[in-house]
């Protein structure tokens, strides 16, 4: 009796620890039966051995309509949980490259809402090679509808690589000098991590914080506009935009690292960023130190470049600090946000040579050298809050704020000279110059916007309003002092010395209504409103000091302002106002496999300018009215799931810039004058593109096109003039038509054997431009003074129209042809690649004699990393170039090398020792070729050379770290388990044995 109580309270004691570890007590489980509608699956997936497998993707399919419900993806100890699933019967596949398929049959139902399943086991799918059997590999791109994604797991990247090198690994992708991200061609606006924001709209604080080895996929796809979301009526306001996806297993735990650099010419580089992953929200800290021209957030604001790579010439040390925050509450609530400091200390020289030809068949060239010193604080934050108070209505608030602070100063020499003809083949010099810049500016900006949507009923009907608010107000000063010696004219010989005080304040505001109503089966109308307004006040004085060429540069705070006047010439104070309303009218029709939308866009605005002080005083107001009709058009087509064709056009305005308005731009160089144009009348510009993917899911061939051309009315454009005996150049704006481009690009991908090993991958683009300008042969003395004029340095603007006769019509076409061939080959630890890039431009202009320059540019590149023994890596990367067409003052043939050696330490390769070599030929240089109607020019830039790295990484991983815990547990509690019911099972065997002993005794003794 008493062994029979022992296997009872046993099994009750089992039997309630499954219930408890099945049935939690938590909020999901408190809500009544009656309200449930849902449960979920979790469970293992393990090979036949046992171990767990990770990354194998778990469908829950429906019965008996087979629709999918959901899904995961295994973690690194092959668990997965399915949540929500609504009641029903289901069967659950398993699918994982080079195993066979696994399936599992169950049932969601009210009693029975959660389900723990046994372990499904698949086994390996080998291909007979006499002994061998090789495991399949991920493809490197996949294509569904117009997302492409490529796995980051088939990219080659160092040990402690960020997310920028995988991006920079993406065939047909390029970073641009300016930080833009282009990927066949297409530049991305935007990148989001999980589908959420991550740094707002700041690129470079994701590629340069967000580390690689946590992530799963780099997915670029078009993105549509808030409201284009929230109605299902495409509007045409489409982003393209870059989703890097994040290992699964990553969820759920803090992952980051802290890293350490120490290098010869006391080079550092410090790094720490920790991020917390979960389904439905992610967290991050990220800190930055170093001097190695690596900023971690992009520049924004008054005088900034529009990214960090801008700053990867000269020599840059920077701090920075952010935080960023987002949770997705489906169907209740959305908030993100992100607060980022940075401070950026940077030094620069470069070489500029410049060729300038004119139709007379006149040749002036240039040199000159410049170095410069800039300080810059930035502060930034954004926000967005999207509410669902019911199923119907969304609401969306987006607040952001931006200060920086900006302290620059710049010096620079520069001589000029003339070819005096084929006579004497000799060049005479005209010009000397040298000048020292001295300029400070500090910009706040704040602006928010508001989105209300409503659906007004089930068929499609909904409404929607929606509004915005900007500010900015941007305060500069700069001092110039600027040596001119004019050889040819020596009484025009001058020392300037110039200050102006500028301010530039702007507000602006936006309100929209849309309304979209159901007509038939899967057929919309939508009627869109927008109203936009903006005023801008430029604020200019400017003084000019007399005094002796050797005086010194004295402080501006020294100097009593009551005794110098102000510089009308230099002044300018202006007032714009610009106002825009846009009506549009399209239908929509949707069927399974096309989406059609068509409209017409009606765009009648107006503009006024008000000259306070500068020259056009006595103008008073001006204002000017434009109205534009265009249609658009977006058509796509789905011929499957992962072939389709997008084809997209719209027509848009936008107005001129407030620095384009000014009479004045600059004044300060004494060599080259820009004057602006009040008059200048709104651009509008026409837009067509073309988009066709398709994917071969069983070949896993991949092939992107798109193709585009746009066409701008009234935009803007130069018209210049110079001296022949100084090299004195004038400029101003103006409007002109003629202004067009087209280009097209052709990305195939195609895996070499069936396992995904080898790799290869082509892209080819083109593009053509054509660009009107006016420019004038070089006005010789005598023409000066026939049109009264001493000098250009002295004419007014009003004048500058009297020397429209002297310009000429240029129409300037280039043409850029670029094809890219690259071989990968990957295997367990070891992968390498090898491409080839070929890059061919040429310009021509229409004016006789004009430039007509061809360059070509050959560039191979390869990567390679390989796993050693002890726990330690090697990776190299190479890249040679040779260009041709160059000035000869640029140097032809380059190659950067860099190498690292790495050291895997501690328990889960946490650690990471590594030794970085950057440069290791000392040829690194950066060339910038800027060409216009008239000039070409080549610009070189001081670059970061050969320098070396000892790094220590640590990588943490709390969840892994849970999970290894939680796993030895679960493994000493088995061993326990185990040990107690052998030792159980020994003493029942010892008391039956004993039992059974004395019963045989005492039927012996009844014998």
């Amino acid at each position: 009796m008493m062994f029979n109580k022992r296997h009872i309270l046993l099994t009750i004691y089992l039997a309630s620890l499954l219930l408890a570890k099945a049935f939690p007590m938590n909020d999901t489980l408190r809500i009544g039966a009656n309200e449930r509608t849902a449960g979920r699956i979790n469970g293992t997936v393990t090979n036949v051995e046992g171990a767990p497998l990770g990354g194998v993707i778990v469908r829950a399919i429906h019965l008996p309509d087979s629709i999918v419900k959901g899904g995961a993806a295994t973690d690194t100890l092959g668990a997965y949980e399915i949540d929500p699933l609504p009641f029903g019967d289901y069967i659950l596949k398993c699918d994982a490259i080079g195993y066979t398929k696994g399936f599992l049959r169950f049932t969601v139902a009210e009693d029975k809402p959660i389900i723990s399943a046994n372990p499904i086991r698949i086994d390996i799918t080998d291909f007979s090679l006499g002994e061998a059997i090789v495991v399949g590999k991920v493809p490197l791109v996949t294509v569904t509808d117009d997302t492409v994604a490529y796995n980051a797991s088939a990219l080659v990247t160092a040990e402690g690589a960020m997310a920028e090198e995988l991006i920079t690994q993406i065939p047909g992708a390029e970073i641009t000098d300016d930080g833009k991200i282009k990927i066949n061609g297409k530049e991305y606006s935007k990148i989001l991590v999980d589908g959420k924001e991550f740094f707002g709209d700041d690129m470079a604080a994701t590629l340069q914080n967000l580390p690689a080895n946590i992530v799963r996929r780099i997915k670029t796809y078009d993105r549509r506009s808030d409201r284009a979301r929230l109605t299902g009526i495409d509007d045409g306001e489409e982003h393209n935009v870059i989703d890097i996806e994040v290992k699964k297993d990553m969820f759920k735990g803090l992952v980051g690292n802290v890293g350490l650099s120490m290098g010869n010419y006391d080079r550092y580089a410090e790094r720490a960023n920790v991020n917390k992953f979960r389904s439905n929200q992610h967290a991050a800290i990220v800190a930055n130190l170093n001097n190695v021209n690596n900023p971690a957030f992009s520049e924004r604001g008054n005088g900034a470049s529009n990214a960090s790579r801008q700053a990867r010439t000269g020599y840059t040390a920077s701090k920075s600090v952010g935080f960023t925050y987002a949770k997705d509450k489906k169907k209740v609530y959305k908030i993100s946000g992100n607060v980022r400091y940075s401070f950026s200390d940077a030094d620069n020289e470069s070489e500029r040579h410049t060729e300038t030809k004119y139709a007379s068949g006149a040749e002036y060239y240039s040199d000159n050298k410049s170095r410069s010193d800039r300080k810059r604080h930035e502060l930034n934050a954004n926000f967005e809050w999207e509410w669902h108070p019911d199923t119907l209505t969304t609401i969306q608030i987006r607040p952001n704020f931006s200060y920086n602070e900006t302290d620059n100063s710049s010096q620079s020499r520069g001589i000029a000279s003339r070819w005096l003809g084929k006579d004497t083949d000799t060049l005479q010099t005209t010009n000397s110059t040298n000048s020292l810049n001295v300029n400070g500016s500090d910009g706040l900006s704040a602006s928010t916007s508001l989105l209300f949507f409503r659906r007004l009923s089930r068929t499609g009907r909904n409404i929607s309003f929606s509004g915005s608010f900007s500010y900015s107000n941007n305060d500069q000063t700069t001092n110039v002092r600027n040596f001119a010696t004019y050889n040819l004219r020596p009484l025009l010989n001058r020392n300037y010395d110039r200050f102006i005080d500028g301010n530039t304040y702007r507000y602006s505001y936006a309100a929209g209504f849309n309304y979209t109503e159901p007509l038939f089966k899967k057929t919309y109308l939508q009627l869109r409103y927008n109203l936009n307004y903006s005023y801008s006040k430029t604020d200019r004085l400017g003084y000019e000091f007399k005094h002796e060429p050797e005086d010194t540069i004295f402080a501006i705070s020294d100097i009593d302002w009551s005794n110098i006047p102000i510089d009308t010439t230099l002044s300018n104070i202006t007032t714009n106002r610009y106002l825009s309303h846009s009506f549009n009218l399209s239908m929509r029709h949707i069927t399974t496999k096309m989406n059609l939308n068509y409209g017409i866009h009606f765009n009648p605005r107006t503009n006024e300018a008000n000259y306070i002080l500068g020259q056009r005083m006595d103008k008073g107001l001006v204002k000017q009215s434009l109205k534009n009709w265009a249609p658009n058009l977006h058509f796509k087509y789905r011929f499957t799931k992962r072939n389709s064709l997008d084809f997209n056009y719209n027509g848009n305005s936008s107005e001129p810039n407030v620095e384009q308005l000014q009479e004045l731009i600059d004044k300060t160089n004494p060599q080259y004058i820009r004057y602006g144009n009040p008059n200048l009348k709104p651009m509008f510009t026409h837009r067509l593109n073309a988009t066709f993917n398709m994917y071969g899911e069983k070949s896993h061939r991949s092939l992107v096109t798109n193709w585009g051309y746009s066409n701008t009315s009234n935009a803007v454009s130069t018209m210049s003039f110079s001296e022949s005996a100084t090299g004195f150049r004038i400029s101003k704006l103006m409007n002109v038509n003629g202004q067009w481009s087209m280009n097209g690009n052709i990305n195939f991908n195609m895996p070499l054997d069936s396992m995904q090993r080898w790799n290869f991958s082509t892209v080819s683009s083109c593009s053509y431009n054509e660009n009107t300008n006016f420019n004038s042969t070089p006005l010789t003395n005598k023409k000066l003074r026939n049109l009264n004029i001493t000098s250009l340095q002295d004419i007014a603007f009003e004048d500058i129209d009297a020397l429209k006769d002297e310009a000429r019509v240029n129409h300037t076409s280039s043409v850029r042809l670029h094809q890219s061939l690259g071989l990968r080959f990957r295997n367990k630890g070891f992968s390498w690649r090898i491409g080839g890039d070929m890059s061919y431009y040429k310009i021509r202009n229409s004016v006789k004699n004009g430039l007509s320059r061809e360059t070509f540019d050959y560039t191979v590149s390869a990567n390679f990393q390989a796993e050693l023994p002890l726990n330690m890596q090697v990776s190299t990367t190479a890249n040679f170039n040779s260009r041709h067409g160059y000035s000869s003052s640029i140097q032809k043939n380059i190659c950067v090398w860099n190498a690292q050696l790495s050291k895997r330490l501690f328990k889960h390769n946490a650690g990471v020792l590594s030794f970085q070599i950057f440069d290791i030929l000392h040829q690194r240089t950066n060339i910038v070729r800027t060409i216009n109607a008239l000039s070409i020019s080549d610009t070189k830039q001081l670059m970061l050379k050969n320098y070396f790295l000892l790094s220590f990484q640590y990588n943490f991983n709390t969840l892994r770290n849970k999970r290894h815990m939680a796993r030895n547990n679960n493994q000493r509690n088995q061993q326990n388990n185990r040990n107690g019911i052998n030792n159980r099972n020994n003493r029942n065997n010892r008391t039956g044995n004993n039992m059974r002993g004395n019963f045989q005794n005492r039927m012996g003794n009844w014998r």
